[in-house]
């Protein structure tokens, strides 16, 4: 990257190949606090336990690059409820909106506070549940679409399993 100065940069990109993407915003100004800037890490395991039934279980690690954080918001797939557990740690609690998009209501979020503020990483687990009502067997549904707000980066694995004569179809999204 060459400083063409008076705010301008350029770039120049030697053997890309293949899919390739690039973004780019102004520079921030860094804060007097030490700058939060998170990344995840998932892992979520969705079993289908019949025609009805979809519990998903994400195991998410947090971690910052910058200064300390204590909270996070995480935004669940369409239609999932929580399923309350208690873990040590870290509460995970629904909020009513989320801060960024409010309105949103297919999409639920939670709030995840830690402890104590950490730069991490953190591992967390949320459990959710999907109920589908007689008729709606056929329907597709979003399982992979667990999603912590503000993050520099997020990536991760999904797996299906599935019981019974049930059969996982998928097909693919804007992040996968």
């Amino acid at each position: 990257v060459e400083d063409l100065g008076d705010g301008n940069s350029a770039a120049t990109l030697v053997g890309v190949g293949g899919e390739f993407q690039l973004s780019w915003r102004e520079r921030r100004q860094p804060s007097s606090e030490g700058r939060v800037a998170l990344e995840a890490i998932g892992n979520v395991l969705v079993r289908v336990e019949g025609l009805g039934n979809i519990r998903s279980e994400a195991r998410l690690q947090v971690r910052s690059f910058g200064g300390a954080f204590e909270s996070f918001f995480v935004r669940l797939p369409p239609g999932a409820e929580l399923h309350a557990e208690e873990w040590p740690g870290y509460t995970v609690m629904p909020v009513d909106v989320d801060p960024e998009n409010a309105g949103q209501s297919e999409r639920p979020s939670v709030e995840v506070k830690l402890q104590r503020a950490t730069t991490g990483p953190v591992e967390i687990r949320i459990v959710t549940d999907v109920a589908q009502t007689h008729g709606q067997e056929d329907a597709r549904i979003e399982v992979g679409g667990f999603e912590v707000m503000n993050v520099v980066r997020q990536t991760g694995h999904i797996a299906i399993a599935v019981e019974g004569d049930t059969y996982a179809d998928w097909t693919l999204g804007n992040n996968i």
